[in-house]
């Protein structure tokens, strides 16, 4: 099992200045598509979007199809953050409620990872292929995902990492869905929560399980 992500592309230098639009409101730029590289002011921010892998036996889950029809792995951009962060609490709640889906880039209308548990294995859908894999094995790969994305923040952009630090950073600017939301410098400090709103439950995922066993294209124990 590989889950992995472009760790040159995650983090990159800032550039010397923002657009004209965007220099009076500097605290939206986490969330501009319009913004991909820096902000001013910083020496280096993370990139929301970065080229990610996931292949669990011989199928990669993330990627994109050619004009020609060909699956073409790797070049699909997901939200390390988010899914670093969310995706632990995905799988905590996926022993609980049996049915869980979380989207890699909520912003920006990304894949969306269904997961559902029985036994000590998990069937795991993105874009139209499922595979079933060991629930502990998962967990392992997710959760060093997360560490490293952690580590990297704390490595290569400590002002970004450190809230003290951040001059535009503070609780009463908090913002639904951004990195003003309450809870991301706990989970940068390493405190995991257990569940959270932004796991959806999978009422709307209506597939039979032995109709989903079926569909499965690997199996990684």
């Amino acid at each position: 099992m590989l889950f992995e992500f472009d760790e040159e592309a995650f983090v990159v230098t800032a550039e010397p200045r923002l657009p004209k639009r965007w220099a009076q409101a500097s605290e939206h730029a986490w969330s501009s598509r319009d913004l991909p590289v820096g902000y001013a002011g910083d020496p280096a921010w993370p990139v929301q979007l970065v080229p990610t892998r996931l292949r669990i036996g011989e199928v990669d889950l993330l990627g994109r199809y050619r004009s020609d029809g060909v699956w073409v792995p790797w070049h699909q951009r997901v939200d390390v953050l988010y899914t670093a962060r969310w995706g632990m609490v995905c799988l905590r709640q996926c022993r609980i409620f049996k049915r869980v889906a979380l989207n890699f880039a909520p912003e920006y209308n990304g894949p969306t990872v269904r997961m559902v548990q029985y036994d000590d294995f998990v069937l795991v859908n993105v874009n139209g292929h499922t595979v079933q894999v060991s629930y502990d094995l998962l967990c392992e790969h997710w959760q060093a995902f997360a560490n490293r994305v952690r580590e990297l923040l704390h490595l290569l952009t400590p002002e970004f990492a450190n809230p003290e630090a951040r001059r535009w950073y503070r609780e009463e600017r908090r913002i639904e869905g951004s990195w003003y939301c309450n809870g991301w410098t706990q989970w940068l400090s390493g405190i995991e929560e257990p569940d959270g709103p932004k796991v959806s439950l999978l009422s709307s995922w209506d597939v039979n399980q032995e109709d989903l066993v079926k569909m499965v294209e690997a199996i990684e124990t």
